[in-house]
């Protein structure tokens, strides 16, 4: 079958869960997989290719040479220079972090989830956290304590 479409979707469907740990080691890479999703891609393959690569290699780079999007607006998305964003760019896409349909990975979706987590928990530790605990208060008019929860 040389359905582009549906050779795509048969190299998402072989997504490895350890296929996005690039990520735990690149902020950087990690900002531009997230903003892949963010900005306008366009995937414009035929409806049919000419000829299937015999390498996995060599159909990943065709089918990348349908896409279309702009490296100033992912970088300017993620918040990095554009030369970064080449370089991290290039390394999202080797690893198969990002799809040329304007997809991530499952895999990467799955770490930028637990980052983004582990993140907002720093954050609210340096906030002092968020408080769960039941304080008595003096009532304004009474001056009996008031309990929060009640």
């Amino acid at each position: 079958m040389n359905n582009p479409f549906f050779l795509l979707q048969t190299i998402i469907n072989q997504d490895q869960p350890d296929s996005g740990l690039p990520l735990l080691e690149d902020s950087q890479l990690v900002l531009l997989v997230h903003a892949w999703s963010k900005i306008r891609v366009n995937w414009d393959p035929p409806d049919e290719l000419a000829e299937t690569p015999e390498s996995d290699y060599d159909l990943w780079e065709l089918l990348w040479e349908f896409c279309f999007w702009s490296m100033e607006d992912l970088s300017l998305a993620a918040g990095i220079s554009e030369s970064t964003a080449m370089r991290c760019f290039a390394r999202a896409k080797i690893n198969r972090l990002i799809y040329p349909n304007g997809e991530i990975s499952s895999s990467s979706r799955r770490i930028i989830a637990l980052i983004i987590g582990s993140e907002l928990g720093k954050m609210a530790d340096k906030a002092g956290g968020i408080s769960t605990k039941t304080e008595k208060v003096k009532g304004k008019k009474s001056g009996e304590d008031y309990d929060g929860d009640a």
